[in-house]
C-alpha cells in the first residue's frame, strides 16, 4: 500500500475527494436544476420512510413469516424506494418546464457544484457510518474515523443513532456505533457477542485521559489526574462486561462503581462512572460529551482523578469505564 504518512490526510480522504470529484464532474454535464431535484427527492424519501415504514413493516410482518427487527429494515427500504421513485417523476416533470437556456446555461453549470457536493457528502456519511457499524477490521475503522474528512462526516452522523435503532432494530442491534447509557442508572443492555481476545489498551486510556483535559480546561476546571487504582477497577468492569455479556453500570452480582471502588480499597467522597462500546476512542469520546449526564461527569468541579479502563475487543470494538473520583 502507498505511504500517504507524509500528507495532512490519510487514503479515506483521499478517496472521499476523488468520489466528491467525480460526483461534481457529472454535476456540471447535467446542471443545477435536475440535480436540485434529485437531491430534493432523496431527502424527501428519506424523511417519508421515517415516517412510514412501521406501516409497511407491519404489512410484511402480517404476510410473510419475517421477525420485527427485520420487518423494519425491510418496510424502511420499501418506502424509500417507492417515496423517492414517485418523487423523482414528479420533480423530473417540473425541471421539465425550466426553459432549457435556463437549464443549461453555464451559471447552471457552475451551481450544480453545490448540490453535487451535498449529495456526495451524504451518500459518502452514510456508507462510511456503515463501516465503521458492521464488524470489520479494527485498523480500517480507526482509519476511517481519524481521517480528516471522514472523522468529520462521522462525527455529524452520531446523533442520528437512534434513529438507525429504531429502523433497523434487533438486525443491527450488535453493531451500532456507539452505545452508553445513563450514569448512575440500573438499566442493563444483553451483549450477544464475546471476543475470543481481549486486549488492555494503555494508548486509549491515555489519549481519553487527554480529550477529558482538553474538554475541562476549556471551561477552566481543574486537569484530571490519572488514578491508577481506579484505572484497575475500570478495567476490570470493562473486562467483565465482555466476558459475561452485558452492558451496566450495576453487574450481575448486583454491585454498583462505588461498590467495586470500595473493593479496590479506593478512597473516595463523591463518585461517578462512564460506561462507551464504541470503535475508537474519539468516537466514544465524542458520544460522551453529545450526552449531557456523562458530560456533567467529565465537567464535574468536584472531580479531581480518573481511572479509564479501555478493553479492546478487536472487531467488535472497545469497552471504555471511566471511573470518577473526587
Amino acid at each position: 500500500m502507498i505511504d500517504f504518512s507524509f500528507l495532512p490526510f490519510n487514503y479515506i480522504d483521499l478517496i472521499i475527494l476523488v468520489i466528491i470529484t467525480l460526483y461534481v464532474m457529472e454535476g456540471l454535464e447535467r446542471g443545477f436544476w435536475i440535480l436540485v431535484g434529485d437531491l430534493a427527492s432523496f431527502l424527501g424519501a428519506l424523511a417519508i420512510a421515517l415516517k412510514t415504514y412501521p406501516l409497511v413493516a407491519g404489512l410484511v410482518v402480517a404476510n410473510f413469516t419475517i421477525p420485527n427487527s427485520f420487518a423494519n429494515a425491510l418496510g424502511f427500504i420499501l418506502s424509500a424506494l417507492v417515496a423517492q421513485h414517485v418523487l423523482s417523476l414528479l420533480l423530473g416533470k417540473l425541471v421539465a418546464l425550466i426553459p432549457d437556456s435556463w437549464r443549461m446555461n453555464r451559471w447552471s453549470r457552475v451551481a450544480s457544484v453545490v448540490p453535487a457536493v451535498v449529495d456526495s457528502s451524504i451518500l459518502i456519511a452514510a456508507f462510511l457510518t456503515l463501516l465503521v457499524a458492521i464488524p470489520i477490521s479494527p485498523k480500517l475503522k480507526s482509519d476511517v474515523v481519524e481521517s480528516r474528512i471522514g472523522g468529520f462526516y462521522i462525527g455529524k452522523t452520531i446523533g442520528f443513532e437512534k434513529a438507525l435503532a429504531d429502523v433497523f432494530g434487533g438486525a443491527f442491534e450488535d453493531t451500532l456505533t456507539f452505545l452508553t447509557i445513563k450514569p448512575g442508572s440500573s438499566e442493563r443492555i444483553d451483549i450477544d457477542y464475546k471476543p475470543g481476545v481481549l486486549a488492555v489498551d494503555k494508548e486509549s486510556e491515555q489519549k481519553m485521559l487527554e480529550l477529558i483535559n482538553e474538554e475541562r480546561s476549556k471551561v477552566g476546571l481543574a486537569l484530571l489526574v490519572a488514578d491508577p487504582e481506579a484505572a484497575e477497577v475500570a478495567r476490570s468492569h470493562s473486562r467483565d462486561m465482555w466476558k459475561r455479556g452485558y452492558f451496566a453500570h450495576i453487574n450481575p452480582d448486583g454491585e454498583s462503581p462505588a461498590d467495586r471502588m470500595e473493593e479496590g480499597e479506593i478512597a473516595f467522597v463523591a463518585a461517578g462512572e462512564n460506561l462507551a462500546l464504541a470503535p475508537t476512542v474519539g468516537l466514544a469520546h465524542q458520544g460522551l460529551m453529545n450526552s449531557p449526564g456523562h458530560r456533567a461527569n467529565i465537567l464535574d468541579g468536584d472531580f479531581g482523578r480518573v481511572g479509564i479502563g479501555v478493553i479492546d475487543g478487536g472487531i467488535y470494538g472497545k469497552m471504555f469505564t471511566q471511573n470518577f473520583v473526587d
